[in-house]
């Protein structure tokens, strides 16, 4: 495999990878993130995508394809040594991987397998954003077709969960029915949100959710399918998600 990117460009599709922000843990509403691993697949464009036992996330990142190929790397490692690049970075996967720019040249080691491979095989399906909101899709082994489709702004939803966070229970619940509403609480706080959408399709559906998914997308148009209390699937021109719900007593 061989390409060259753009170096700060390139960093901060890995860091949006790692999707970094507030998650339920054992021990509470903690700061954490996805595996600090990468499968990156370069075809004509470069795939790069990361998993959890509940979440897979997938990004994608242009740049000069010389050589097609796939390789696994360490997302930390990956960013160190990028940042002491220059502008553009070739980077050459073989039995090790080398990164190459400006007469700088660091080598690393390959990762043989992502930890989270079953999930990323399982729920990165190749599905495309579709602008119309036409297309249904599908999720699981069965292939159930969704029933709620909401377009909207991926800054709408960011401004949402963002102002949801201030409660701190962690959790947000998606409610759409003739609107789109984002809600937290804890105790006997709760804070509501009513999302902006471009377009809504389908059945009422409520689910709550229990990571920062907002943090994959930005500055884009996001399609947004659901169902009561399945995961959820969120695809962008250039980004696409699937996280499991957050069912009552989990």
């Amino acid at each position: 495999m061989k390409m060259t990117i753009e170096t700060k460009p390139f960093i901060k599709a890995l860091e949006k990878i790692l999707l970094k922000g507030k998650y339920i843990t054992s021990s509470g509403v903690k700061n954490a993130q996805l595996s600090n691993y990468a499968e990156i697949i370069v075809t004509d464009c470069i795939e790069i995508r990361n998993a959890d036992n509940s979440t897979a996330i997938k990004t994608i990142f242009h740049g000069e394809i010389e050589e097609q190929g796939t390789f696994i790397t360490e997302i930390d490692k990956m960013i160190k040594y990028l940042k002491t690049m220059g502008e553009e970075t070739a980077i050459n996967s073989d039995d090790v991987i080398k990164l190459t720019s400006t007469g700088k040249k660091v080598t690393l080691p390959m990762v043989v397998t992502h930890p989270y491979m079953s999930t990323i095989e399982m729920l990165c399906t190749p599905i495309n954003f579709d602008a119309t909101l036409e297309e249904s899709i599908t999720y699981g082994k069965k292939d159930t077709p969704y029933n709620t489709a909401i377009q909207m702004m991926a800054n709408d939803l960011i401004d949402a969960i963002t102002s949801c966070e201030s409660v701190g229970s962690g959790i947000y619940e998606f409610n759409c029915d003739d609107s789109f509403v984002i809600s937290s609480s804890l105790g006997a706080e709760k804070y509501s949100q009513e999302v902006t959408t471009i377009n809504i399709k389908g059945d009422p559906a409520t689910i709550d959710i229990s990571a920062p998914i907002h943090k994959l997308f930005k500055n884009e148009v996001i399609n947004l399918y659901m169902n009561d209390d399945v995961p959820i699937t969120i695809i962008s021109p250039t980004s696409f998600l699937v996280r499991a719900p957050r069912l009552t007593g989990n």
